[in-house]
C-alpha cells in the first residue's frame, strides 16, 4: 500500500471523521472518492459504498437543467486553489444540485470548504471536502441564487448582488454577505 493511501485511510477510519455531524468527503489523487461520512451521505442522498473510488464529477455531475450554475467548474476551481495554495479554500454560497436515484436532481445550496490533506512529509495527497447544506435557510429566508451572476435577491427581483430578504422591500444597494 502506498504511503498516501495509508495516510488517507488513517483519516477516514478515525472516529472523529465517521461520527462527525458535519458532512465530509475525502478525495484522493485524481479526485477519486476515498470516503464519505454518514453526514455527507445524508446531505447528498448517496451511500458511501456507491461513491468509493469513483471520480467526484461522475458521482456529482452538473444538473443538465441548470447549465448556468456551472457547479462542476466552480468546485473544480476550488479544489485547484486548495491544492495550489496549500490552504483551505472557502467557497461562496453555491447552487449544486445532487442526482437522485429515481427522479433527476434535488435542488441544493451549499457553503463548501475544501482543504488540502498532507502526508507526514508535508506532500499534498488529497482533499477534505466539507459542505454545509444551507438549502432550507435559503428557502426559508426568501433568498434565491441568481445562477448566471451568483447574486442573491428576493424571488423574481434582479439585484446588484448580496443578500436581500424577500419579505422586505428592496433597498438601494445590497447588503453584504457576512464573513465567517
Amino acid at each position: 500500500m502506498r504511503p498516501a493511501d495509508v495516510a488517507l485511510r488513517g483519516i477516514t477510519s478515525s472516529t472523529a471523521f465517521r461520527a462527525s455531524a458535519a458532512p465530509y468527503l475525502v478525495l484522493g489523487g485524481e479526485l477519486r472518492i476515498c470516503a464519505a461520512n454518514v453526514a455527507y451521505e445524508r446531505a447528498t442522498h448517496h451511500r458511501s459504498s456507491d461513491m468509493l473510488r469513483e471520480f467526484m464529477f461522475d458521482v456529482f455531475p452538473d444538473n443538465p437543467a441548470t447549465p448556468e450554475a456551472r457547479s462542476v467548474e466552480r468546485l473544480a476551481a476550488s479544489f485547484e486553489r486548495a491544492l495550489r495554495r496549500g490552504e483551505p479554500d472557502r467557497m461562496a454560497l453555491q447552487r449544486y444540485d445532487v442526482p437522485a436515484a429515481s427522479y433527476g436532481f434535488v435542488q441544493k445550496s451549499w457553503l463548501p470548504v475544501n482543504s488540502p490533506i498532507r502526508d507526514a512529509d508535508g506532500r499534498t495527497i488529497g482533499i477534505l471536502h466539507h459542505v454545509e447544506d444551507v438549502t432550507r435557510m435559503v428557502a426559508t429566508t426568501g433568498l434565491e441564487l441568481d445562477l448566471a451572476t451568483r447574486r442573491l435577491g428576493p424571488r423574481g427581483t434582479p439585484v446588484g448582488g448580496g443578500l436581500v430578504d424577500a419579505r422586505r422591500a428592496p433597498r438601494p444597494g445590497p447588503a453584504a454577505l457576512p464573513r465567517r
